[in-house]
């Protein structure tokens, strides 16, 4: 890891990070428990209380709340971005984050318009609260990263996701709001490609080589694409002129496959050969995400509803894995990091610091490969589950339960590890 590339004296504290990334299993348990009420009815259409539900829960209570947890440590540490009352903004990013997703999934599975429109409210306050202050603060900054400059375009498409999702909800909520389907298209397209990729696409150009060792990304490779695919997005969704759909497809698959190809040939190439687990995690989502697009356009071509399946692929299969993989890396290093802290600041002299367990160290590694099987189990699960409609979406969802509820433990022990060292 190249340690003096980054800030630690901006680094916020322990739990200001940690309270998102222990928030994710949880929502993704929560997801197993509506799978097995709701059962082998799930699946059958993307319309349903339970589907909406499900899909609201990993795209915000997982995958999202994970990515807001990464940026209050990544944008101070990594790319210089001091956020002023970090550890408050935090605090009341997280408390209000939770109770607003919460809300709405409950509310969407319980086709109840009062806690839904709570649950929108919250999530709108918490986004202009995170969006303002991280626009705010990379203003301040003497020195903007190409890495930063993709964060904004992320932060950008996560305000627009939502300014969507407002009228969607709104219009589900009242009779006299006229809604049109196709804004739900566009709605997904912008949290996933432009919400959740292009902020992959940033966040691996550091995350990749130090963590991974990797060799860097061909110069300004990242931003390029990721510029590329939000101007697309921004085509499809405003354009006065239609933009043909085959077109838009076709540019967003050779796009995001090239990105998928370049990082799939890194992991492989990358200096250490030594097994690591996260690895296995980013392969896997990555020839996910591969999958989805092979799927869509298929789907495209054959005219037939496979929206269930692709949404499936690409939330579990694809951002689950990634941020799998991803936490497996920051939670360790963030309890290494806080260990080491006072020494490497001169707080303390080495000699008075307790031993600090390696980084390597904090998470049993055997324990991470039996998660990472149980993920992939449940990732195929819930695939043939969308497939056939059967009975085996319980096998998915006890499976999908087990994985999370050992994520939970492993980063239970991690901070457990962090106070007997402390």
């Amino acid at each position: 890891m190249n340690k003096s590339a980054l800030s630690f004296e901006n680094a916020p504290g322990l739990w200001t990070p940690v309270r998102f990334f222990m928030t994710v299993p949880v929502f993704a348990m929560l997801a197993a428990i509506v799978m097995l009420i709701d059962g082998g009815e799930l699946f059958q259409s993307r319309w349903l209380p339970s589907t909406l539900a499900i899909t609201h829960i990993f795209t915000l209570g997982f995958i999202s709340m994970a990515m807001l947890g990464a940026l209050f440590q990544m944008l101070p540490v990594v790319m210089g971005v001091i956020i002023p009352n970090t550890n408050r903004i935090a605090s009341i990013t997280h408390s209000g984050f939770t109770l607003g997703v919460s809300n709405l999934v409950v509310g969407f599975w319980l086709n109840h318009h009062g806690l839904l429109n709570t649950g929108m409210v919250l999530i709108v306050a918490v986004i202009v609260l995170f969006v303002a202050s991280v626009f705010w603060s990379i203003n301040k900054t003497t020195k903007i990263q190409n890495t930063l400059h993709v964060v904004r375009l992320a932060l950008l498409s996560l305000s627009i996701t939502v300014a969507i999702g407002v009228y969607l909800v709104a219009g589900y909520s009242f009779d006299t709001i006229l809604i049109d389907r196709s804004l739900t298209d566009i709605h997904a397209g912008w949290g996933i490609a432009g919400w959740i990729i292009i902020l992959l696409i940033g966040i691996s150009e550091q995350v990749l080589p130090m963590f991974l060792s990797t060799k860097p990304y061909p110069a300004r490779f990242n931003i390029r694409l990721s510029y590329v695919l939000f101007s697309l997005l921004l085509l499809i969704s405003f354009s006065p002129w239609a933009l043909p759909s085959q077109l838009s497809l076709f540019a967003a698959s050779i796009i995001i496959s090239t990105y998928c190809g370049k990082t799939l040939h890194m992991l492989h190439k990358r200096h250490s050969r030594r097994f690591d687990i996260v690895v296995r995690f980013w392969q896997l989502s990555l020839v996910s995400l591969l999958l989805a697009f092979a799927l869509t356009i298929y789907h495209y071509f054959i005219s037939t509803d496979f929206s269930v399946l692709i949404a499936t692929v690409v939330l579990i299969g694809f951002a689950c894995s990634v941020i799998n993989g991803m936490l497996y890396k920051i939670v360790p290093f963030l309890v290494w990091l806080h260990l080491r802290l006072p020494v490497m600041t001169g707080k303390v002299s080495p000699s008075e610091k307790n031993h600090t367990p390696n980084v390597s160290k904090v998470i049993n590694k055997k324990s991470m490969l039996v998660q990472f099987w149980l993920h992939l189990l449940a990732t195929v699960l819930c695939i043939i589950s969308a497939v056939f409609k059967s009975y085996w979406v319980y096998l998915a969802a006890t499976s999908l339960f087990a994985s999370n509820a050992l994520l939970f433990v492993n980063f239970v022990l991690a901070i457990k590890l962090y106070h007997a060292h402390r």
